[in-house]
């Protein structure tokens, strides 16, 4: 009888993940899978072999996907496993070829290793990205199953038009079609698991122009002048996109998880949750009444009010509250009357046009924001001093 149990490959430092792995024994023979997941040992009970699943954790929601994966291959294994024990002799080797075999090939598992990678990374959003491209394209084929070969410029071609007679707005068809390609060329040039047959040839993947996104430095003062005392909740939504103004555009992610430590004498330090750059703001007085105003009602360790509850997850609290913040937004942009609608990224292209239409060089906005997408710019920029940047913010924040 084969055996197959799920291990933790323990690192040898302190606190480092480590790998999961099958192993699997049959007639005195082992033989290992090494799974794309990664685990700290307080989240693995070996025993029974299994996640354990704690609320609090940030990783939840990538640990209850892990948990789902363990569950399938193991369905995976015992079906393969009772196959060849119709044939009465067979090897470790042959499990292990028949299970390559069923993962390498087929589109969807490869894909949600891809997503399981960018939750690992805490690329979120990104994931939530896939997953949704993933089930609208699992609905298109109605089969469990789809592996690389099949996916021809036939197939893509006729996936577009099932999602024109939806009715799905044409952005949103490229959008789909450039995150299926991203996932083709990732198996093409990393992974070697198929020849380029360019399947995206007769679609379109453009990117569509930007709508605009930012308001002048009039809005943001008819903003700081509304009378909000009597409504609590578009006060806050008012403060935290002034917030996100005041610290160079600040993304809400990064604002939902600042942390009280964040404040290193008279400095905002965090990283960019999406480039992982460190930046450095200066506090000045508008960014310190803002965190003053909020002071008493923050969660012991964040510096603003939006992950305050311990017994639901974090990461619920942020997509929630993101929501939220956004609903608030379009209602004070009708109490305004301005267009386009206030949104959770205006905030940040209106810190970067308000700067532009003051003369301020491309440089400074570009360090100011954390710009990493361009390789010229991050050369010229990487001796500029911090106080230039605090300088030109201090010059925006004055309007």
């Amino acid at each position: 009888m084969a055996s197959i149990k799920f291990k933790l490959r323990t690192s040898i430092k302190l606190g480092k993940q480590a790998s999961l792995y099958i192993q699997l024994i049959h007639q005195r023979r082992v033989k290992t899978i090494t799974l794309p997941y990664k685990l700290y040992s307080h989240e693995w009970e070996p025993l029974n072999e299994e996640i354990i699943l704690q609320n609090d954790n940030m990783r939840f929601n990538y640990l209850k996907e892990v948990q789902q994966e363990i569950l399938k291959s193991k369905q995976l294994l015992h079906s393969i496993i009772y196959q060849l024990e119709q044939r009465h002799s067979f090897t470790t080797n042959d499990i292990l070829s028949h299970y390559n075999n069923r993962q390498s090939g087929n589109f969807f598992p490869f894909m949600q290793k891809q997503i399981k990678e960018l939750l690992q990374r805490g690329k979120n959003h990104t994931a939530r990205n896939y997953q949704t491209t993933l089930r609208t394209f699992q609905s298109f084929c109605e089969r469990s199953e789809i592996y690389f070969k099949d996916i021809n410029s036939n197939m893509i071609k006729k996936f577009e038009n099932y999602l024109k007679q939806k009715n799905i707005q044409p952005n949103t068809i490229s959008f789909y079609m450039r995150t299926l390609r991203a996932v083709y060329n990732k198996a093409l040039v990393e992974d070697h698991l198929l020849k380029d047959e360019n399947p995206f040839r007769f679609v379109y993947t453009g990117i569509p122009k930007t709508n605009k996104r930012a308001v002048n430095a009039s809005v943001i003062q008819q903003l700081i002048d509304l009378h909000l005392s009597s409504n609590k909740s578009l006060s806050f939504a008012r403060d935290l996109f002034l917030f996100s103004f005041y610290t160079r555009g600040m993304a809400f992610i990064d604002m939902a998880f600042l942390l009280k430590s964040s404040i290193r004498d008279n400095y905002l330090v965090y990283t960019r949750h999406k480039t992982r750059q460190t930046l450095t703001i200066k506090l000045v007085p508008e960014i310190l009444d803002i965190i003053k105003k909020y002071s008493a009602i923050t969660d012991k360790h964040y510096l603003l009010p939006i992950i305050t509850k311990t017994h639901i997850p974090i990461h619920r609290q942020y997509e929630s509250a993101q929501r939220l913040y956004n609903k608030r937004l379009k209602i004070l942009s009708d109490i305004l009357q301005i267009s386009p609608a206030l949104t959770s990224y205006v905030a940040r292209h209106s810190w970067a046009t308000i700067a532009h239409h003051k003369g301020i060089p491309l440089s400074v906005i570009s360090q100011g924001m954390g710009h990493t997408s361009t390789h010229t710019t991050n050369i010229y920029l990487a001796s500029l001093d911090h106080s230039v940047i605090d300088k030109a913010n201090e010059e925006i924040i004055a309007l």
